[in-house]
């Protein structure tokens, strides 16, 4: 059930069927929700199981990848800490030995040197 249009409100005969926020509308028996009977078997498992998994993991990477993130930064600090050290040590124990070895070629060159003066 409509009410008429209000002349007042600026609207003309032909707007009649255009309902306005004061109109009453009653909904039709087609715009009722009738509910829908599901058994098991109409289901698609898969397709489910696919969009509750892949919901889960979204929510998941978006609240643990704080978390993810502080573990990988430590253990990558210590990774680098510790290859760090390991790297100082091994040029530590390659430059002392070209250290000698670079002494050891100026001692030689330099007593053969003196051997060869007249």
């Amino acid at each position: 059930m409509t009410t008429p249009a209000d002349p007042r409100n600026g609207a003309s005969s032909e707007d009649a069927s255009i309902p306005t926020l004061t109109d009453i509308v009653e909904p039709s028996a087609s715009a009722t929700a009738q509910p829908v009977e599901t058994t098991s078997a109409d289901l698609d498992w898969n397709g489910l199981t696919e969009r509750v998994q892949a919901s889960l993991l979204a929510g998941l990477a978006h609240q643990t990848e704080a978390l993810y993130d502080a573990q990988l930064r430590a253990t990558l600090k210590i990774i680098f800490d510790r290859t760090a050290e390991e790297m100082a040590a091994e040029l530590k124990i390659a430059l002392t030995q070209l250290t000698r070895e670079t002494v050891a070629r100026a001692v030689r060159e330099e007593i053969a040197r003196l051997r060869n003066r007249p």
